[in-house]
């Protein structure tokens, strides 16, 4: 079921997926730049694009 996966550690949708990826390069623990940001997001989309 859609709770037990996302329960494991799964990801509800590829959506959800992408975000992850890019939170990974970029933790939302302290304050980025947007320029550190941007890079991120180019950087996640490469990989998940791969």
């Amino acid at each position: 079921t859609l709770l037990s996966k996302c329960a494991h550690g799964g990801t509800q949708n590829t959506n959800e997926s992408f975000h992850n990826s890019i939170w990974q390069r970029c933790p939302k623990t302290g304050f980025v730049g947007r320029p550190r940001l941007t890079l991120a997001v180019y950087d996640a989309t490469v990989v998940f694009n791969d």
